[in-house]
């Protein structure tokens, strides 16, 4: 009985290899052409075979059996024509060398099985159906049974012998060893399906993706291109003297067009939130900075309100912190525009201060934007962090937006690793606090290097209040000799960046592609060039690489802004590599171009 169960284990453990050889081989991997494969696999099917014959599992004294059918009946269903050809020529030719009177039928059978094999092959190619475990099944118990005939080929003494007993052996053999190895191979081969499947659907949803990232792309182009003349040209028109109904409506024109231009910029950030595309980049940061600047911005553009917006900094916030700085102030920007439009009179408080972390070395920034506007209902506060739920202003209209903007603050502080709080109260203000992780040095020394700040801003006052003479904004004048080369392929985007800079007492030329601007350098003193990215001729980026390198060294030293309606990090990334000193995107706010461009060529 050992010996039996012995021999069933043997039997049983070749078949495991012939699946583990066929795993290691299987179709749709490594450098091994088709036909080159479907030799392998018949040299291992037909091994597998010759392997079983010399090990049979004895039942009775001259009473045996064996597997050697379920590796032919199998290789060409699983490896293919040419393989049940070469399987069944090594088995047979095992068979043939282990000799004795039952050598003949032996060979004769297995030829049937690897027949019955390719034919079965033959129908399932034809019907296009991958190799099912219960017609598997069915087609080896059938051939089996075909292939019975051969034994009266034996003695009539052998036949009287072991007839009665061969049709079950013969039956038993091959139909569990069918059963145990066309398992493991369909299985194996449904596996198979499913990654091909799995790795086609992952290809079309990345084309998708792609797709879907061009489409946005470009539609972020053109629409931020118009836009950019409509803010432009108002930003002009009100430099100028205007009737009172005039400048009303070129102040609501520009209005709208900030509007449309917020849809664009939430609509383009819950893209990629959604696409998973978020790269923390840290760079110091002076938080002072950023809170002051938002406050003067949020109370100049609360003219008409009776508001005052207030930044305060605590002294543990350190003079700069290691945060990515541009999702931080997008953040906090799009909050203070929450408050703004829901406080009509009263104040906003942006606040920055330090709480301590687990670790000495590890601290949190947390920053407070605090209103006394109309506040969220217990009902809307439930729900605010749902894409595209809005609420209401204090006389039940609608609030203009996508319903996008905290959503996006909550992803964008969670995957920097912070969290975010609102706590409301109807017709008393509302409080957002978030906060962000940065490493500060340990010791009280590391937490106290900064300095407190408190300003408050005005949008009727020319300048805000505050404790320190530095808030007070800097004047500059730029001096007429300033030349500034401005590149941009439509005419109307280049003339309208022109009279910014005009206006700002710079003298101003123009080129409309990337040759023209190397062509205009080479015969012409530039000291600072504003480039446009896409071109024909030549793009802003290839430009700016020959540009720096340029034999003339002040040539080549020349600043380069980039001015580009293509405003991810990535296209950041490439201007900056290809030598660009500052990144502006379209629309431009005439302030902050002349700011920039002073801040490169004093």
């Amino acid at each position: 009985m050992g010996q039996t169960l012995l021999e069933l284990i043997s039997n049983l453990g070749v078949l495991a290899l012939v699946f583990v050889f066929y795993v290691a081989l299987k179709p749709g991997t490594g450098r091994i052409p088709p036909v080159y494969r479907q030799v392998l696999f018949g040299i291992g099917f037909g091994a597998a075979a010759s392997i079983v014959m010399h090990i049979p599992i004895t039942l009775l004294p001259g009473i045996i059996f064996d597997t050697r059918g379920a590796p032919i009946l199998l290789s060409a269903v699983f490896g293919g024509p040419l393989s049940a050809i070469i399987a069944t020529a090594l088995a047979s030719a095992t068979r043939f060398q282990i000799g004795g009177v039952g050598a003949t039928v032996g060979v004769l059978s297995l030829t049937i099985y690897g027949i019955g094999s390719v034919l079965f092959r033959a129908w399932l190619d034809r019907r296009k159906q991958e190799a099912r475990l219960p017609d598997v099944l069915i087609f080896g118990t059938t051939v089996t049974a075909l292939s019975l005939p051969v034994i009266y080929l034996l003695p009539q003494d052998i036949i009287d012998r072991i007839v009665p007993v061969a049709f079950y052996l013969l039956m038993a053999g091959n139909f569990f060893g069918v059963l145990i190895l066309g398992s493991l191979l369909t299985m194996e081969v449904r596996r198979i399906k499913l990654v091909e499947e799995l790795r086609t659907a992952n290809a079309e949803a990345q084309a998708g993706i792609q797709a879907k990232d061009r489409f946005m792309a470009s539609m972020n182009h053109q629409i931020r291109t118009p836009l950019n003349a409509v803010l432009g040209e108002g930003q002009l028109a009100l430099s100028t003297s205007l009737p009172s109904d005039a400048r009303r409506r070129v102040e609501q024109m520009i209005t709208s067009a900030r509007a449309l231009l917020t849809l664009l910029d939430d609509a383009l950030a819950f893209a990629r939130l959604s696409a998973g595309k978020f790269e923390v980049r840290p760079v110091p940061t002076d938080l002072c900075e950023v809170l002051k600047d938002r406050a003067e911005t949020a109370a100049k553009e609360s003219a008409g309100k009776n508001l005052e917006v207030i930044a305060h900094v605590t002294s543990a916030v350190p003079s700069l912190v290691s945060i990515d700085r541009q999702r931080v102030d997008e953040v906090i920007e799009r909050l203070v525009a929450n408050a703004k439009a829901h406080t009509r009179s009263g104040r906003i408080v942006l606040s920055a201060d330090v709480t301590p972390g687990d670790r000495a070395a590890t601290h949190s920034i947390r920053i407070t934007i605090e209103d006394t506007g109309d506040g969220i209902s217990p009902e809307f506060l439930s729900r605010i962090w749902i894409p595209f739920e809005r609420g209401t202003a204090g006389d039940g209209d609608d609030v203009p937006g996508t319903g996008l903007g905290l959503t996006i603050c909550r992803e964008t502080i969670e995957r920097l690793g912070g969290a975010i709080n609102v706590t409301s109260t109807k017709d008393q203000g509302t409080t957002v606090v978030f906060t962000v992780p940065v490493n500060l040095p340990s010791g009280p020394e590391g937490l106290a290097n900064g300095e407190p700040f408190e300003g408050v801003f005005r949008a009727d006052e020319p300048a805000a209040r505050t404790e320190h003479a530095d808030v007070q904004p800097a004047v500059s004048k730029a001096s007429g000799d300033r030349r500034v080369l401005v590149v941009d392929d439509i005419e109307l985007n280049a003339q309208i960046a022109a009279a910014m800079l005009r206006n700002a007492g710079f003298e101003v030329s123009i080129a409309i592609n990337g040759q023209e601007a190397l062509d205009k350098i080479d015969d012409n003193r530039v000291d600072l060039i504003l480039m446009d990215i896409q071109m024909p001729v030549m793009d802003g980026i290839e430009a700016t690489k020959r540009l720096r390198q340029h034999v003339n060294d002040q040539i080549r030293a020349t600043p380069v802004v980039a001015l580009t309606a293509h405003g991810s990090d990535a296209d950041r990334d490439v201007c900056i590599s290809a030598g660009m000193n500052a990144f502006l995107r379209k629309p431009i706010e005439s302030k902050e171009l002349v700011a920039v461009v002073r801040q490169l060529v004093p």
